[in-house]
């Protein structure tokens, strides 16, 4: 058997269609059809997706081999029950679990990266910058700014890795009868916390500006406190935010909700595409225009004008996806 018979044999097996297995791997229909009609291949990402979907190995998916049996890895994460990769609650439970240490890791991560460049800013703020001089000053300030930073991403990529094992919950497991009914109760449970979390989140995002505004108008020499109130304020904020949404969208992740649905999964690619160009280049611009300028108290408002500036994109985004949701519902009614 060569790869392509594999594959259909595989799907069959499993009872899915072409378009099943295609939503599976977030691919089209028709890139299925042309893999077993031997007119094209899958990329390596997707042989590991199949090996995952099929509980194979890459091995016998890559060998073209007579008569070789299908043998599920009894080792995969997830088991083989019928038409679809199905997860049992014990399964949810574990996943439920390390995403809430992971919450509590996002959390502490943001908060160091939304602090790093506070030490530099207050000193330059101020009466510290004329005791210790420009350049002193400006080398403590980007040390600490660069250490909290790679702190905060090293614990990201700790977590990452965390969930690496968990990676097939992203490609078409499925979460049905009695468990899903114990994931819906359990999302309920969680959904007033969740709400004081955004709540008091919110709240407190209106409050940071107080600091700013008091000593601005009545103790401009003392703006520097106000600042600080205001960066830890805000951090505080982010920090119920990332642990709350954490934890919310792992139980919209197991259950197929939201962004996580078959379309929600599109739109994330493209988000996730957009993100990683733009924030990159955000950084690229606070730095050049930091250095240059060197007013390093003043640039750090790239950052809100640049968050505000997103949130405005990913709702056009949101508004693409919801023009060609509607065309499409459309079109089947016709």
């Amino acid at each position: 058997m060569n790869l392509a018979d594999k594959i259909t044999a595989l799907r069959r097996q499993r009872g899915l269609s072409q378009e099943e297995l295609a939503d599976m791997l977030d691919v089209t229909r028709q890139s299925v059809s042309k893999w077993e009609g031997g007119q094209s291949v899958p990329d390596i990402q997707k042989i590991l997706q199949l090996s995952a979907i099929f509980k194979v190995s890459t091995d016998y998916l890559l060998k073209d081999e007579e008569g070789e049996e299908i043998i599920s890895r009894s080792d995969a994460p997830f088991p083989n029950t019928g038409n679809a990769v199905r997860i049992s609650r014990e399964q949810a439970d574990e996943y439920l679990v390390q995403q809430k240490a992971n919450a509590i890791r996002y959390a502490l991560a943001t908060a160091l990266c939304i602090l790093s460049p506070l030490v530099l800013i207050v000193l330059n703020l101020s009466p510290v910058l004329e005791r210790m001089g420009e350049a002193l000053t400006n080398i403590i300030g980007i040390s600490v700014l660069f250490v909290m930073v790679a702190v905060g991403v090293g614990i990201f990529i700790y977590s990452y890795l965390k969930s690496r094992p968990y990676g097939e919950l992203y490609s078409g497991a499925k979460v049905t009868g009695e468990v899903r009914t114990y994931l819906e109760k359990r999302k309920r449970e969680f959904t007033p916390l969740f709400t004081a979390l955004v709540i008091t989140g919110v709240t407190l995002c209106l409050l940071s500006t107080i600091p700013l505004i008091v000593c601005s108008l009545m103790y401009e020499e003392y703006f520097y406190i106000g600042f600080i109130v205001f960066d830890i304020v805000i951090m505080s904020a982010v920090m119920l935010f990332v642990w709350g949404g954490t934890r919310w969208y792992a139980y919209k992740r197991l259950l197929g909700l939201g962004e996580f649905s078959k379309e929600g999964r599109r739109k994330a690619r493209i988000s996730e595409i957009v993100g990683g160009i733009y924030w990159p280049l955000v950084v690229a611009v606070y730095l050049a225009t930091s250095f240059i300028t060197n007013e390093w108290g003043k640039t750090w408002i790239i950052w809100p004008v640049a968050a505000v500036i997103f949130v405005v994109v990913e709702a056009v985004i949101e508004a693409i996806f919801g023009i060609k949701k509607e065309k499409d519902e459309n079109d089947r009614d016709e």
